[in-house]
């Protein structure tokens, strides 16, 4: 221990030309860099990483700060720390996921950046993070993405690789690796996100949660390097189970409505069911739009229907969702069925695809679809059909399937000849109707009256 505060005092020593003259870095006001460090008997590793660390923040030229939460530790890595220009803090959960939530919480710069204590991380590779880092909210350092790699043992290289390759494929999350701790994450977003990992698993949670919140995460190669001193803190094995013992939890929330790409993952599902009835289903919708009108998706969520027609407005009330389909080059509006925000006679046509049935049954909004549409406009609607006997033995198949998808949020049953009887009445003309395995109704309306006088009385048959 002697030896390591003695090689510090020579640290410090050669640091100072740096910091004279300039203000300390938590003392510039409104923070760039939250550095946060998670360190258990790494006092050796500390000793080289954090003069490196500060020479290379310095040289971004934006105020930092250097945190290092220390867990139970038999050498003198919280006295290193602190020599050595970090905040330190003491551990106070149990186990890596308590850690990083501790650290996670006493950062204050605009961006948070992660690495490990070992020396694996080289400091130097921060300069191309930061400068990836435009319309971005989190960057991977990634060892298995072209230019990167790792120099590790063979047997933790397959054991890193083969989790991310399962992560990817089971919850559909497009990124090469899942599990490093290599990042910068843009503090305002994560804060948002609710982590629950005891373990290693708190990683790819994090991501999982962030993916599934529509935030754009970026992978930025890099070269992971051995650990200097010391050995790993990591139980390889222990860390493969917690991954494994969150993925059940974290492919519900995949395959959940809270996540903002659900549809767009659905259109490509690993569930061949599930693949095959929402594209026939896009398919059939599409069939019956008119490819140039200009176009209002309600409820949009992140189908392929609204990717694929040209002039169309995607509106939905879930931010995550239009966080998703904007980044596609969507426009997309934030707003509810039962007040529309756009002026009276606005579109040409309205698609209302797999809404109808989370609605409360009301006229309502057949009335603010009437007021948006032009005269002679076009209504494109998909639902289930109650009156099928077939979609009542799928739905409850669906929903043990998939508990917390859309089917969770059925709350109104149309039949066809309601739903029919219903647009009849408020002045749409019938002009074509297809039936999906006699499970879904799938109707194009034309809109032939504009008197709003036409839905006092409607009642809908329940």
């Amino acid at each position: 221990m002697a030896d390591n505060l003695a090689y510090v005092e020579t640290q410090v020593e050669s640091q100072a030309a740096i910091r004279l003259g300039q203000a300390a870095p938590a003392e510039c006001g409104a923070l760039a860099y939250s550095v946060l460090i998670l360190a258990r008997n790494e006092a050796e590793n500390l000793s080289i990483l954090l003069p490196q660390l500060h020479t290379v923040m310095y040289g971004l030229n934006h105020p930092y700060e250097v945190i290092v939460i220390v867990g139970s530790s038999s050498d003198n890595t919280y006295e290193v720390a602190g020599a050595l220009g970090a905040k330190t803090f003491l551990q106070q959960g149990k186990g890596y996921g308590a850690a990083f939530r501790e650290g996670l919480g006493k950062c204050r710069g605009e961006w948070i950046i992660t690495l490990d204590a070992d020396h694996s991380h080289p400091p130097q590779c921060l300069r191309a993070m930061v400068r990836n880092t435009a319309n971005t909210d989190i960057l991977i350092g990634s060892r298995y993405v072209s230019g990167g790699s790792a120099n590790m043992e063979m047997y933790r290289s397959l054991l890193s690789k083969t989790l991310s390759s399962v992560f990817r494929f089971v919850l559909g999350v497009p990124l090469k690796d899942l599990s490093s701790g290599f990042r910068m994450y843009r503090r305002r977003e994560i804060e948002r996100l609710e982590l629950s990992g005891r373990d290693f698993d708190v990683l790819i949670e994090l991501l999982v949660r962030a993916v599934s919140n529509g935030l754009t995460v970026r992978e930025v190669p890099f070269i992971y390097e051995p650990r200097i001193f010391g050995r790993s803190n990591a139980r390889l094995f222990r860390f493969a189970i917690s991954y494994l013992k969150t993925l059940f939890k974290l492919w519900r929330l995949r395959n959940s409505v809270a996540s903002a790409d659900y549809d767009e993952r659905a259109y490509n599902s690993i569930i061949p069911m599930q693949r095959f009835w929402q594209r026939a289903r896009v398919r059939r919708v599409l069939r019956l739009c008119k490819r140039d009108a200009k176009t209002l998706d309600v409820g949009c969520g992140s189908s392929r229907i609204s990717r694929s027609l040209p002039a169309l407005i995607a509106l939905d009330r879930n931010p995550a969702a239009l966080r998703f389909l904007s980044t596609t080059g969507v426009l997309t509006v934030a707003g509810d069925l039962h007040a529309l925000p756009f002026p009276s006679c606005s579109f040409d046509q309205v698609i209302l695809s797999e809404v109808l049935q989370q609605i409360p049954r009301s006229s309502h909004w057949l009335s603010e679809i009437t007021r948006v549409l032009r005269p002679q406009g076009l209504l494109v609607i998909s639902t289930p059909d109650y009156s099928s006997k077939l979609w009542n033995v799928i739905e409850p198949i669906y929903r043990w399937l998939l508990p917390d998808a859309h089917g969770k949020y059925h709350i109104t049953r149309y039949s066809g000849d309601e739903l029919r009887q219903l647009l009849i009445k408020a002045g749409f003309r019938i002009e074509e109707q297809e039936s999906f395995l006699g499970c879904e109704i799938i109707l194009r309306a034309r809109k032939e009256r504009s008197d709003s006088s036409v839905f006092r009385g409607i009642a809908c048959v329940t």
